[in-house]
């Protein structure tokens, strides 16, 4: 069962190129996509948040092009190197260097 879970957090990291700025850039575009969906509904009755709807549906686009600009931001440059974002500006031996580290971790696996 662990090894179930340790191959599903790893497919999960893979989805976010081992990258917590990608993680959270994703976790704040959705976020943004699911405030900019409800700000249609009239939640009036159930709470009162002080914000008009062009307010909340502001404040989801907002956070929406935040994260895409995010995830950008943090592409720009690199290169991808056995599933993980570097830097583009390396030299080759450390792509080959990181390329070894990987191969023999999934070897050890």
């Amino acid at each position: 069962m662990s090894e179930y879970f340790h191959n599903a957090w790893d497919r999960i990291k893979a989805w976010f190129k081992r990258s917590q700025a990608i993680f959270l850039a994703r976790l704040e575009a959705a976020i943004g996509f699911v405030v900019l969906a409800l700000s249609v509904a009239d939640w009036g009755p159930l709470f009162s948040t002080g914000l008009t709807w062009a307010q909340t549906a502001s404040i989801g686009a907002i956070m929406f092009v935040k994260g895409i600009i995010t995830e950008w931001a943090r592409r720009l440059n690199t290169v991808e190197v056995a599933g993980q974002l570097i830097p583009a500006d390396i030299t080759p031996q450390t792509v080959k260097a990181v390329k070894e580290i990987k191969k023999a971790e999934l070897v050890s696996k």
